[in-house]
């Protein structure tokens, strides 16, 4: 495909995005391959796809998952055994001496496995219940569509049939549901799967008998016989092998010839493969109902959602306890249920109530695959959408390019990035988080080179046209990458594709506030709206969610380092309960009550701040120990301390709009130069809305008698901004007239700001 250069990018467009799409309109499909292919995976229809796509985790990365995951609640030393039961719990972790093996055959061996473990449950006439947990973005998704997918005929084979269940093709999120709703769910997909085992199995029941045996032709079931007698027309000769025909395709003719059938005629089928003739069990997956929010696990005695409505279908099934409509065990079903590691916990907590006393569920870990891993299977993915070809040497410099990059700036972070340790860790293992990370890396290397080399890319177009691949082999291939700025390396974390820091709640910080002063914790937090969809990895790290009172009133801003001193505690002091930093953030603000604390430290949670850690046999909020996470401390020691997330991050909050707030200037996008002089002026105007709120915290300390150097911010924020602006001016050789930034300043601001002869010297800034 060829390119065509067009004329410089207007004034309006403020994604890189549409500043490469105004550059080179025919892109197009080089942009949307790298947004789909850092989009969730959308792969395991074939065996060619999940050889593909699909990575498993080796030792060495499994083994640092586990010991993260210890070292993240505190642990100062490395239990080994406890890692080695881990990794060998561990569904997805390449063994020993079998390196070479290609993940369609591993799929093919862990079938075996999981059927073995049936028919074996089946014959000591025990429920089969099996849960596979891992962090959020780990590829639980993924590994049950490859399970399924390369392992069909291994299952059909021991008389199996696979089934997956999958909560947003039948229910929407928020929704309340019970156990019977899920079953009603899984009888349809059970019918589903069951005819296309009947349709496209080598092993299948041949399809006159099955057709004649599952459904009548008369009455009321006619008109669904005939989808059925058609599907059947188009299976003749066809059979799913992995290859030439798939599952997917399957799952195609199912779609367009039957489509789900009401809840009774799926009844009336399922109930006919009880008798002799069928000797079908079905193993079903439920994936997608393990979203469990942090305020939900730790304020609510029992959750009234679809993690409770799992619990029972789970209790049922272990205790073979049958009611109307019928249970999973009433139709020869077993259960493997795909679920996050914190909605686990839940869970087992949930199945500790059953009328026999406690009962466990042992726990199979899918361990989330390496940063490293990831960059490979995008760019070979998009290497295969433009028809280009990277090789693995550009592939293998650009991993390399972004580890240190992402190391020189995470150094003192406390993350702890060695050289022996993945990058993974500075995402807390969530793939998703990584793979949107590799797509801002992506586009920034490709805006970067089309404008450092546009007289070339001219001179390139008239002589040999520009092609995408030979774009794409250009972008991962960019010098560039080997010395990106340190700011460019933390805004690929925390802005979005506008250059904006967005606030992932939306709320009423008015009404959240009157709720707290109520202690009315769960209506506080019911207010509160997420933003799954923004793209930032970073929420404001300012108060903005409770209502404070205006500088107009005779007192500094309330609460707004509420966060931050709350990361700081934690990190001195990890593993404490609520209660304890309610007594060291009291120190801080005597006005705060242990309701207002508990919504921060939810709020931390959600945002993946803070970790917490339960007791035995309690959810309960105040009985939880809690942490900073990697993405805790990357924030507090080193994002917080960057120009543009420090300016927009407290220009987020609404609630400071009075004092030196009424001074912050509105992002101008017209101009690179004109964003980057409104991040600067206003960092200035945020470093004194800091330096006034510490007045205020300091006073609070000293008359509880405790020390305030440690958690003071001023001092590191003015050397930080100071030398990161003089970089920023350097780096993009900022040019024109800077003093036009700061014309018409209020008289109060004029001794902030210093007089501004030139930006080489912006020690003037903070006189």
């Amino acid at each position: 495909m060829r390119l065509k250069v067009h004329a410089p990018v207007p004034n309006s467009i403020r994604t890189r995005e549409e500043k490469i799409l105004a550059r080179f309109p025919k892109s197009s499909s080089l942009l949307n391959s790298v947004r789909s292919r850092t989009d969730r995976y959308k792969f395991g229809i074939s065996d060619r796809e999940v050889n593909k796509f699909y990575r498993f985790s080796d030792y060495k990365n499994s083994e640092s998952f586990f010991a993260h995951k210890f070292r993240q609640f505190g642990k100062n030393y490395i239990d080994k055994t406890d890692v080695e039961i881990d990794i060998a719990n561990s569904v997805n972790t390449i063994g020993p001496g079998t390196e070479s093996l290609p993940p369609a055959d591993r799929f093919i061996g862990l079938a075996k496995k999981f059927s073995g473990e049936l028919l074996q449950a089946r014959q000591l006439k025990t429920p089969y219940v099996s849960i596979l947990t891992g962090p959020t973005g780990s590829g639980k998704t993924a590994y049950s569509k490859c399970l399924f997918s390369s392992g069909a005929q291994v299952f059909w084979a021991n008389g199996i049939i696979p089934s997956r269940v999958e909560f947003t093709k039948f229910f929407k999120a928020g929704q309340e549901l019970s156990s019977q709703q899920i079953l009603d769910a899984i009888h349809q997909c059970q019918t589903r799967d069951l005819l296309i085992y009947l349709c496209f199995s080598e092993v299948g029941v041949p399809s006159k008998d099955a057709l004649e045996g599952i459904l009548s032709s008369h009455g009321e079931y006619r008109e669904h016989h005939n989808k059925i007698r058609g599907m059947v027309a188009l299976a003749e000769g066809k059979k799913i092998d992995g290859s030439s025909f798939t599952l997917s395709e399957a799952h195609n003719i199912w779609k367009e010839q039957v489509g789900y059938f009401p809840e009774e005629v799926c009844r009336n089928i399922l109930g006919k493969i009880k008798s002799p003739s069928f000797h079908i069990q079905f193993l079903v997956s439920l994936d997608g109902f393990d979203a469990l929010k942090t305020k939900d696990f730790l304020i609510s005695d029992r959750y009234h959602g679809p993690i409770s409505a799992v619990a029972d279908l789970l209790s049922d099934a272990l205790n073979q306890v049958a009611r109307y409509g019928g249970t999973p065990s009433s139709h020869n079903t077993n259960l493997v249920v795909f679920m996050r590691d914190t909605t686990y916990a839940r869970i087992r907590l949930e199945l500790n109530l059953t009328p026999n006393g406690e009962r466990r569920i042992p726990v199979r870990w899918i361990v989330p695959p390496p940063y490293k891993i990831l960059a490979e299977t995008i760019v070979s993915a998009v290497d295969g959408d433009v028809s280009s070809s990277v090789g693995q040497e550009g592939l293998d410099s650009f991993v390399v390019n972004v580890r240190k990059n992402l190391i020189n700036v995470l150094k003192g972070t406390s993350v702890g990035l060695s050289i022996n340790q993945p990058i993974s860790s500075a995402f807390s293992w969530n793939a998703r988080h990584m793979k949107r990370h590799i797509r801002r890396i992506c586009i920034w290397s490709l805006e970067n080179y089309l404008i450092s080399h546009g007289d070339q890319l001219d001179e390139r177009q008239k002589s040999a046209g520009l092609s995408e691949a030979w774009l794409w082999e250009k972008t991962i291939n960019n010098r560039a990458l080997k010395d990106m700025a340190a700011y460019s390396v933390l805004e690929a974390f925390f802005l979005d594709d506008t250059k904006c820091l967005q606030s992932k709640f939306r709320l009423n910080s008015r009404e959240i506030s009157n709720f707290l002063e109520g202690s009315d914790l769960v209506s506080a937090l019911a207010a509160i709206d997420e933003r799954p969809e923004l793209e930032g990895l970073f929420d404001s790290i300012f108060n903005y969610m409770t209502k404070g009172l205006d500088e107009s009133e005779g007192k500094c801003y309330p609460h707004t380092l509420v966060f931050v001193r709350i990361l700081q505690i934690l990190k001195f002091d990890p593993g404490i309960t609520i209660e304890d930093l309610h007594d060291e953030i009291s120190c801080f603000y005597d006005n705060i009550s242990l309701e207002e604390l508990r919504f921060y430290t939810i709020c931390l949670c959600e945002n993946e701040y803070v970790v917490f850690e339960g007791v035995e046999n309690s959810a309960s909020l105040d009985e939880c120990r809690f942490f900073v996470s990697n993405f805790g401390f990357i924030l507090l020691n080193k994002v917080i301390y960057s120009v543009s997330y420090f300016s927009q991050s407290l220009m987020i909050s609404e609630l400071i709009r009075s004092g030196f707030g009424t001074h912050f200037r509105e992002r101008n996008f017209r101009t690179n130069e004109d964003w980057i002089a409104n991040c600067v002026f206003n960092s200035i105007i945020a470093y004194n809305i800091v330096q006034d709120a510490e007045i205020g915290e300091r006073k609070c300390r000293q008359s509880a008698g405790k020390d305030f150097e440690k958690f003071s911010l001023c001092k590191r924020l003015r050397e930080s901004l100071i030398w990161e602006a003089q970089r920023i001016f350097s780096r993009r050789r900022f040019s024109g007239n800077l003093e036009w930034h700061f014309n018409n300043i209020p008289e109060k601001l004029k001794p902030l700001l210093g007089e501004f002869p030139n930006f080489d010297t912006l020690e003037e800034i903070w006189k």
